[in-house]
This record gives C-alpha cells, structure tokens and sequence, in this order.
C-alpha cells in the first residue's frame, strides 16, 4: 500500500458546507483494494466516512461509492485479524465495515478521529467501546423465548457488560447484561 498519508484536500465546491477532518488512500477489506477515504464533518452535525475510486474522482466531485454515517455507527474500533495487523471496523445495525491500515500511527489517527466525530462522544454520553463483536440469532428457546427476542443480534462484550445489538431495528430490543467475576 502506498500514499497512505493523511492530507487535507481542496473541497470540491458543492461539498463546500463539509468540513473535510482526514483523507488517505486506504484499502477497503472486503476487496482489498486501494481507495480514497474522505471523513467529513457534516454541516448538518452528520458526520460522514466516504469512499471513492481515486483522489482525482473526488476532486471532479464524483458521487463517492459509499457513505457511512457515524451516527449509525454503535461500534467503532479496532479489529483483530489473523491476516492485516491494523484495521478498523465500523459496526452499524445492519453492516461492518472494514478498512486495512499501513502501520498502527495511521490506525491510532483514523480511529481518534472517527470516534471525535462519532455523536455520542460529542456529547460525553457514555458509549461502550465493544472488544469483541459476533453476529449471532436468538432462536425460539431459552432467552429467545423467556425475553421474546427472536432474530439476528450482534453479540457484544466489554470487560463489565454482554450486549445483544438487534441488527436491522431502531435499538427496540437491545438487551445489557451485566458480568459479574466471583473468585
């Protein structure tokens, strides 16, 4: 990977109202392909993680391939992986998405600022940083049944807490369980 630098770009002028925070070329995980990454904070309080094909198709303000909000975002952190040493994962309702990093200073910068941009670190509201995220489904027994959640959740642990993150909802149906350690 190369050019990975962060660099603050001319605005193209209809994104003018965007503040732009970081762009770089990173690769997109999924493809493993080098794309560029706009993160904008939005003149509406939205802030936004893009993509596009080139540095050159966001200057000509080329419509980016894909826009993820950051208020969408429950989770944003960094994720472990046997193969890329330094990536990061934004977890929606509905999606991960991940990015591959060059080294661990490009990796620190981009996820201090996402997590500045994400909405509820603006407002000091106490967001739990999940350390580990899998996608499971509640099935018609046990807690299923007793709590009638039936679905696909995202199962996610802190060192003191077990959420279950309704995928697809509106946060109707998060569940928070408590750890409790007895030695």
């Amino acid at each position: 990977m190369t050019d990975s630098s962060t660099t603050l770009v001319t605005v193209p002028p209809e994104n003018a109202k965007d503040s732009i925070i970081k762009t770089g070329y990173l690769l997109k995980y999924k493809t493993m392909k080098r794309k560029f990454f706009v993160l904008r904070c939005g003149a509406t309080g939205i802030s936004t993680l893009e993509y596009y094909d080139s540095e050159k198709k966001f200057l000509s303000g080329s419509t980016s391939k894909r826009a993820i909000q950051l208020n969408c975002c429950f989770n944003i952190n960094k994720k472990h992986d046997p193969k890329h040493k330094y990536m990061l994962a934004l977890y929606t309702r509905n999606d991960c998405f991940c990015i591959v990093l060059e080294n661990e200073q490009v990796q620190d910068e981009w996820l201090e600022a996402l997590i500045q941009l994400q909405p509820n670190r603006e407002y000091n509201k106490s967001v739990p940083a999940f350390e580990h995220i899998w996608q499971v489904r509640l099935n018609s027994k046990g807690i299923g049944s007793s709590q009638n959640r039936i679905g696909n959740y995202q199962l996610c642990l802190t060192s003191k807490t077990v959420h279950l993150v309704k995928m697809l909802s509106d946060g109707d149906g998060d569940l928070e369980f408590p750890v409790r350690i007895h030695c």
